[in-house]
C-alpha cells in the first residue's frame, strides 16, 4: 500500500510544484473541487472542509478541520488541525500535531508525532519521533530506522515493527492483479503481430511470386553458412550504421541502413516460419505442402510456441532468425552475382 501510493504521492508533488510555479495560473494554490496543488498548500485555522481532500504540494498545512479524511502529499506536510477522518500523508518531513479520530498512514523520510490519536498509526519512515505531548490511544505499527519514543509520550496500545518484506494484503492483489492483465495485454500483442506477419507476407508473396519460395528452400541448402552469414549481417550492420553516424555526413545514409535492417529482421520470420511450417506439412499432409498461407501460419506459431520454452526458447528464436536472415543476405547476393553475369 506504501509503494503504491509513494508513487501517486511523487506524481501529485511534481505536478503541484508545477502548478504552483506557473506564471500563467498566477497563484501559488489551484483548486478543483476537493482537489488542491501548489507550491503552498494551506487549509486555514478557521476553515471547515466536509468531503474528503486530496492537498499536494511542496508545503502543505492542514490546519482546520476536516470533517472527512485527507491525502496530503507533499516535501513538507504539517498538521496541527482536527482531520475526523482518515488520514494518509506522504512527504520527506511530515509533522502531526494535530486531533485525528480515525487510523493514520504515513510515509516519509522524518515523521513528528505530537498530536492527539485515537486509533492505529501505521507509519514508515528513516526517522520517526514520538514527543512528550503525544497521546496514542490504538497501535503504533512502525517500520523505523530509528525510532525514539520521548519520555512522557502516552502509547496505550501495542509498539510493534513490521517484519522485514512484510506486504500489504492489498498491494499484494494490486501486483497480482497487473500481473495478469500483463499477461493479457502481452497475449494480445502477440496475437495481433502474428497475425500482420501473415498478412505481410501475403502481400510479399503476391508482390514477388516464388521468391518467398526461394529463398525458404535456401535455408536447407547449408543451414551453417546461413548461420553465420546472418551472424555477421546481425551484427555488422549496426556497427556500420554506428560509424555512419559519427561521420555526421553519413546521417543520411545510415537512417535509410537502419531502416533496411529493421525490415530484414521483421521479414525474415515470414521465410523461416514458411520453411519450419513445410517441414511440418510434409510429414503430415503433403498435399498443402506446396501451398503458401498454410505452412506459414504454422511455422510462425510453432516458432512463437518454441520461443516460450525456459532457458532454451530465446536460443531457438535466435537460430530461426539467423537462418532467416542468411537465407535472405544469400537471395541477394545470388542475385548480384546473376545481374553481373548478364552485364
Amino acid at each position: 500500500m506504501l509503494v503504491h501510493h509513494g508513487t501517486a504521492a511523487i506524481i501529485l508533488i511534481l505536478i503541484s510544484v508545477l502548478i504552483g510555479h506557473t506564471p500563467a495560473l498566477g497563484r501559488t494554490e489551484f483548486e478543483i473541487g476537493s482537489f488542491r496543488a501548489g507550491a503552498n498548500v494551506t487549509v486555514s485555522a478557521d476553515e471547515v472542509i466536509g468531503e474528503d481532500l486530496v492537498a499536494a504540494g511542496a508545503n502543505v498545512t492542514a490546519a482546520g478541520e476536516m470533517k472527512s479524511g485527507l491525502k496530503a502529499f507533499g516535501a513538507n506536510v504539517i498538521i496541527p488541525g482536527r482531520i475526523k477522518g482518515k488520514l494518509h500523508a506522504f512527504g520527506a518531513n511530515v509533522a502531526l500535531s494535530g486531533a485525528f479520530h480515525e487510523q493514520v498512514t504515513v510515509a516519509a523520510a522524518n515523521i513528528v508525532l505530537s498530536g492527539n490519536f485515537e486509533k492505529d498509526i501505521d507509519v514508515a519512515a528513516a526517522r520517526i519521533t514520538v514527543t512528550p505531548d503525544a497521546k496514542i490511544m490504538g497501535n503504533l505499527i512502525h517500520a523505523a530506522g530509528i525510532l525514539d519514543i520521548q519520555t512522557g509520550a502516552q502509547i496505550l496500545g501495542q509498539v510493534m515493527q513490521k517484519r522485514k518484506g512484510e506486504d500489504d494484503e492489498q498491494q499484494e492483489q494490486w501486483i497480482q492483479t497487473g500481473k495478469k492483465a500483463a499477461r493479457a495485454a502481452g497475449m494480445l500483442l502477440s496475437a495481433i503481430a502474428t497475425a500482420a506477419l501473415l498478412v505481410i507476407g501475403l502481400i510479399i508473396n503476391a508482390l514477388f511470386p516464388g521468391q518467398t519460395t526461394k529463398i525458404a528452400a535456401l535455408i536447407s541448402e547449408a543451414p551453417g553458412v546461413n548461420i553465420v552469414t546472418g551472424l555477421v549481417f546481425l551484427v555488422a550492420v549496426p556497427v556500420a550504421v554506428f560509424i555512419a553516424f559519427i561521420t555526421v555526413i553519413g546521417i543520411p545514409v545510415a537512417v535509410i541502413v537502419a531502416m533496411l535492417y529493421g525490415i530484414a529482421l521483421y521479414i525474415s520470420r515470414i521465410f523461416i516460419g514458411l520453411w519450419v511450417g513445410r517441414k511440418i506439412f510434409g510429414y503430415f499432409k503433403k498435399t498443402t505442402v506446396d501451398s503458401f498461407f498454410w505452412p506459414l501460419a504454422a511455422g510462425v506459431v510453432t516458432i512463437t510456441l518454441a520461443g516460450l520454452i525456459p532457458l532454451i526458447g530465446w536460443l531457438l528464436k535466435l537460430v530461426c532468425l539467423l537462418l532467416g536472415l542468411g537465407a535472405m543476405c544469400t537471395a541477394a547476393w545470388r542475385s548480384i552475382q546473376a545481374r553481373h553475369q548478364i552485364g
